[in-house]
């Protein structure tokens, strides 16, 4: 692979744009002359010479203890939508699509490397000035998007305004990267995401590229485009295991394995790359391939907990000696408390502060500096970068959350799953625990659900026209125009209303998801629009006055079938339940005549 000079990368950068940045200051500096320009030209050169120093390696669950290059093994991602496929696209691609961008994915999808890749692929192919943030670094740090950019240029050291930005950025030629979206709360979320689109629009001439998890609202985001990430295909996957620094010998029979039948039979593990990269630990350890997501997590822990040296077929010593039981109560207990405060990573302080919380809640015994030793070394759970503490992934924290809700008391689970229902669209926790314990998830979250959702659209065995209505009027907003006919969609407004339906809208998918439910349909028809009015969006509550959109929806839309499945699912999980307590009941009778 040939080598990149980046420091020739970032002088070219730096040159095509120094009189442009010297030109923003002109307004708040007079005459300072070159001067100035040169510390302008030094403080840009030193943040981009900074990130990529930063961003172009990291450490992964494969490669812990030493930074590899990005390039080395980053196997490069599709995205798409309903009307874009990019194959393996580079910054120019992106750019070319003239729009701020929304780069949505599931968790170990690849979106925080893809924007790594980003950053250095611009350095090479652009004159772009390349701005990353890790938003969940913004929140930290209590101040808004621009003000945190201001900060770190560091343009103080230069005693310029942070109005500065405002013109600099208003001639262009920047390209901002904001990661992590999804990893903010939702307070901060709301206010951070009105901060990017207005940015967004006021500098139209910059580029927007934000990764976040699918599922977040970006509705009201109107000028972004949002693009998914493709799973991982076959070639890809194969690609992605050659390119990792592994035994030679394991991953031959690895992808032999994949090539043979495993591929088609674990699809949905081998699709993404975090899991991937476990999968292949999980297979030199214990060469068992797991089917089910939750015994995947759990093989993958005690692959990672018991880890082997893979050169020198030795085990890592503990030092706090902990069982693997104990072990995974404390990570248990601590992803728990890390989950609900919607945190993934942490300083030294808050490290300790919530460890030392989490063995309390776990019942357990341990010194404390003895186990972020462990964590970090011999079970694999944590990363240190710097200063900073973070999860090997996030995917872990919603694991050992949901270990935590299946093995706490019937009170707890209550409370716990009322919360993690306010996540049910966005991670994978409530499908997890339902793997581990499904009649749990049903009686306290799914049954419950379907029993007032039935109530509420009056269904009583068959989708007439009035619970059709009732139904549509109940979850949704208004009737939007987008694709092959019309369908239904939540508004944007700041009601309670408005969380309440996002709320349900996130358990249905929850549910499609936990039952794979396929909500496909063969289109009877292509809708016809009366007149161009009717492309606009209309308010749910004028369905009945239009009785041609009515008819359509009901006889072809997704909410139809959503619909159509869910009353279906409520009436097999009654009948289950009543099956099983006469079953219960007729052989405790006689058992205990």
């Amino acid at each position: 692979m040939e080598e990149i000079d980046s420091n020739k990368l970032i002088a070219e950068i730096i040159s095509a744009n120094v009189e442009n940045l010297f030109d923003a200051s002109k307004r708040f500096i007079i005459d300072k002359g070159n001067q100035l320009k040169a510390r302008l030209s030094l403080t840009f050169s030193n943040y981009i010479e900074g990130i990529e120093r930063k961003y172009s390696s990291t450490k992964t669950i494969i490669y812990r203890d030493t930074p590899q290059s990005i390039k080395l093994f980053y196997e490069p991602i599709d995205l798409f939508n309903d009307k874009i496929e990019l194959r393996s696209p580079q910054i120019s691609d992106l750019i070319n699509l003239k729009k701020p961008l929304i780069i949505t994915g599931t968790g170990g999808s690849g979106k925080s490397t893809f924007l790594k890749h980003l950053l250095l692929n611009s350095l090479e192919l652009t004159k772009l000035i390349p701005i990353f943030v890790e938003l969940r670094n913004v929140e930290q740090a209590k101040i808004g998007l621009l003000e945190y950019i201001y900060k770190s240029l560091q343009l103080y050291k230069v005693d310029l305004g942070s109005e500065y930005l405002d013109q600099a950025f208003n001639k262009g030629n920047f390209l901002f990267l904001l990661d992590g979206f999804d990893e903010l709360s939702p307070i901060f979320a709301q206010e951070i995401g009105k901060e990017i689109d207005h940015i967004a629009q006021v500098y139209s001439k910059c580029h927007f590229i934000i990764t976040s998890r699918p599922g977040q609202d970006f509705i009201s985001w109107e000028n972004f485009i949002e693009l998914h990430t493709q799973p991982l295909t076959l070639e890809k996957a194969i690609n992605l295991v050659e390119r990792l620094n592994f035994d030679s010998e394991v991953k031959e029979n690895f992808i032999g394995e994949l090539r043979k039948s495993l591929y088609d039979t674990h699809q949905s593990f081998f699709e993404n790359p975090l899991l991937l990269s476990i999968m292949l630990i999980t297979y030199r350890d214990s060469a068992s391939i797991p089917s089910e997501l939750h015994n995947f997590y759990s093989l993958a822990f005690e692959a990672l907990y018991y880890r082997h040296d893979a050169s020198k077929s030795f085990t890592r010593p503990t030092l706090t000696n902990l069982p693997i039981n104990k072990g995974k109560d404390i990570m248990s207990a601590f992803s728990l408390i890390t989950y609900l405060k919607t945190q993934t990573s942490f300083n030294d302080y808050e490290l300790k502060d919530l460890l030392t919380k989490a063995i309390r809640l776990a019942d357990c015994q341990c010194e404390l500096k003895d186990l972020i030793t462990d964590l970090l070394r011999a079970f694999c759970m944590l990363l240190q970068d710097g200063t900073m503490y973070e999860y090997t992934h996030r995917s872990f924290q919603e694991y050992f959350a949901a270990c935590y809700l299946v093995s706490t008391n019937e009170s707890n689970q209550s409370q716990l799953i009322a919360e993690f229902s306010k996540r049910a669209d966005t991670d994978i926790t409530l499908q997890l625990a339902h793997g581990m314990n499904p009649k749990m998830v049903e009686e306290k979250l799914i049954m419950p659900f379907l029993t007032e959702f039935k109530s509420k659209i009056g269904f009583e065995g068959e989708i007439t026209k009035s619970v059709f209505i009732k139904f549509a009027q109940t979850y949704f907003d208004t009737i939007s125009f987008y694709g092959p006919g019309p369908s239904l969609s939540v508004g944007n407004d700041k009601e309670e209303h408005y969380s309440r339906k996002r709320l349900d809208l996130g358990i249905t998918k929850l549910i499609l998801r936990i039952y794979n439910i396929d909500t496909d349909f063969k289109e009877s028809e292509k809708y016809k629009p009366i007149s161009n009015r009717e492309i606009k969006p209309i308010p749910v509550s004028k369905i009945e006055s239009n009785q041609e959109v009515l008819n359509w929806i009901i006889k072809n839309s997704l909410e139809t079938r959503v619909l159509y499945e869910l009353m279906k699912l409520e009436q097999t999980l009654r009948d289950k339940n009543n099956r099983n307590n006469r079953l219960f009941d007729s052989l405790f009778k006689k058992l205990t005549m």
